[in-house]
């Protein structure tokens, strides 16, 4: 209760310094906190999560959802949009909201209006999440979240977290912008399932100019974060036939990349570095292991990272989808060369030469140490 209450003076303080609106009481707003775009038959469909601000009294407060749901049916964006904002009693505010996420059919069918709305839309801020839904945009939106308090907060941290242990990708409407504005690179967008519980990662979609192209699975999607150098943590499975399955636990990566051009073949260098520490060993201890065994697990795990990296980047290279910025690589690399190429680019993809380096360090650290 204390901390939402904390949350709510902010909101208003906000809103009394604001030069972009005249000064209004929270509760004479409904706060936006997430949106789902899809297709219903011909029309756009919008869902909207806010707050609801008549469950922060009692109880309600302390346990449970304080959101509440409403949509609309229209033609476009804007009007579905003004079409659920009827349904509510109050002013619509967007200031707040943490994400938009589009329907897969809309993606799909729809996606350059859905640009157009995200990047000239009054109502939007540069720091929203995007993502795309499996299904529907509103099975996101709708689900409680095992009953979180905002459940549309609960997927923002997901994805962030998803991201930074190789689950996930967080794509910022700004980061968007800045990608579409060059002409040889692509979106990406994470992809979100919902159950009947909670919301979970489930790859990365890929684009070939402002079209849906094809979706990483878990693994791709792991190799495309390490390429994008976007990961910070999580686990790495490998399987030796004496030690059994190997769990390691990424400690620290990093990622450079560059474009190389030679006798007019393109190729993307890409050199990973990651240090990992033994976290799980089916057969035996960690602590047991010797340098050999240490060396054989190293040799495992770049394999495995390579593998990840390759199969992301055959995915996106087939789907004519560069994500990994490779044409403003080469851009850098040799400017004459890419201004030859860059009005045909995405069917230049496929003959772009992948040469990938992996570096890993293996530590075996005991569970006590490690937490420490």
């Amino acid at each position: 209760m204390k901390s939402f209450k904390i949350v709510i003076c902010i909101l208003a303080i906000a809103f009394s310094f604001s030069g972009c609106m005249p000064t209004q009481n929270l509760s004479h707003l409904t706060v936006v906190q997430g949106i789902g775009i899809d297709l219903s038959k011909s029309e756009t469909r919008i869902t909207i999560q806010y707050l609801n601000l008549s469950k922060t009294g009692g109880t309600q407060a302390l346990n449970g959802n304080i959101t509440a749901v409403a949509d609309g049916n229209a033609k476009n964006i804007s009007d579905a949009l003004s079409s659920a904002s009827k349904t509510l009693s109050k002013k619509v505010f967007f200031g707040q909201n943490k994400i938009i996420v589009f329907g897969s059919d809309y993606v799909k069918e729809h996606m350059t209006d859905g640009l157009n709305y995200l990047f000239r839309s009054v109502d939007g801020r540069p720091d929203v999440l995007v993502a795309m839904s499996d299904k529907k945009a509103e099975d996101i939106i709708r689900n409680k979240e095992r009953e979180s308090r905002i459940p549309a907060q609960t997927v923002y941290d997901l994805l962030e977290i998803g991201e930074a242990n190789g689950l996930g990708a967080t794509v910022t409407v700004n980061e968007a912008l800045n990608i579409y504005s060059n002409p040889t690179s692509d979106l990406y967008f994470p992809v979100l399932t919902s159950n009947e519980t909670n919301v979970a990662c489930k790859g990365i979609a890929v684009f070939s100019k402002e079209k849906y192209a094809d979706t990483l699975n878990a693994y791709e999607s792991f190799g495309f974060l390490f390429i994008n150098n976007k990961i910070d943590g999580g686990t790495l499975l490998v399987s030796d036939s004496q030690m059994g399955i190997i769990g390691l636990e990424i400690i620290s990566s990093d990622t450079k990349k560059s474009v190389s051009v030679k006798g007019g073949e393109i190729t993307f260098n890409c050199d990973v570095s990651a240090t990992l520490v033994i976290n799980e060993l089916e057969n035996g201890f960690s602590e047991s292991l010797d340098q050999s065994k240490i060396n054989k697990i190293e040799v495992l795990s770049k394999k495995r990272i390579k593998s990840m990296c390759t199969k992301a980047f055959e995915k996106c290279v087939k789907s004519k989808s560069d994500p990994y910025m490779i044409g403003r690589y080469l851009a850098k690399a040799d400017g004459k060369y890419y201004d030859k190429v860059k009005d045909n680019w995405r069917s230049q993809l496929s003959s772009v030469k992948f040469n990938i380096r992996v570096d890993t360090q293996v530590k075996k650290v005991n569970d006590n140490s490690r937490r420490q």
